[in-house]
């Protein structure tokens, strides 16, 4: 599955654990990748991309993000 395969991604774990760490979980507790301390998240795109399309980080309209709970079986795994 499309998720297994982000979650093994060193970089997609990276992304998770930083937004796991700062507790953002819903809309108003949303982070840009500056703010959840993200080092260099222009070399991340793809990265976030496919986490975007797999419900796994979900994009606000103020390019803030967050873990979606939704998934959050496969989120604490990590």
């Amino acid at each position: 599955m499309a998720i297994v395969n982000i979650i093994l991604s060193n970089r997609g774990r990276y992304i998770i654990k930083k937004y796991k760490e700062k507790g953002s979980i819903s809309e108003d507790k949303a982070l840009s990748f500056k703010e959840a301390g993200i080092i260099f998240p222009n070399q991340l795109n793809q990265v976030k991309k496919r986490l975007i399309k797999n419900n796994i980080l979900v994009k606000t309209n103020h390019d803030r993000y967050y873990l979606n709970i939704k998934n959050k079986e496969e989120i604490k795994k990590i």
